[in-house]
């Protein structure tokens, strides 16, 4: 299951996976994020990224292998737009920071610090 909203105070692009995924969730979660995130250029312009994976479990090499593809796709477009990427457990974490480096990916353990740090980030970008 996912959730895909957007913070148009915060102009942040809130995606939450949880459970354990086939590959055709990830291929509709693609779909609909790519849209969503097309829409989110046309009317506000530069916006930040929140990934709350802390509900997704520990996932297939299938499954692992479609979201790395997308995710390492989506990281290069998205390269200078601050991403906080929650995660729970040692094994989630290491799954993530696989698919999911860059000098503006930041981890984090508890939502409230990941949203600060996208509020602030984003503040910079946007000037706020």
């Amino acid at each position: 299951m996912y959730d895909i909203s957007f913070d148009e105070q915060n102009r942040i692009l809130i995606l939450r996976q949880e459970g354990f995924w086939n590959v055709a969730m990830v291929r509709s979660y693609i779909t609909e994020v790519t849209a969503e995130t097309q829409r989110i250029l046309r009317e506000f312009g530069e916006f930040a990224i929140l990934s709350d994976n802390a509900g997704y479990q520990v996932q297939s090499l299938e499954v692992m292998e479609a979201f790395a593809e997308f995710t390492e796709q989506a990281l290069e477009r998205n390269r200078g737009r601050p991403v906080a990427i929650i995660v729970s457990g040692a094994l989630s974490r290491l799954q993530t920071q696989r698919i999911a480096s860059g000098s503006n990916v930041k981890f984090f353990d508890d939502r409230s610090q990941a949203m600060a740090w996208l509020v602030a980030s984003a503040g910079e970008r946007i000037g706020r």
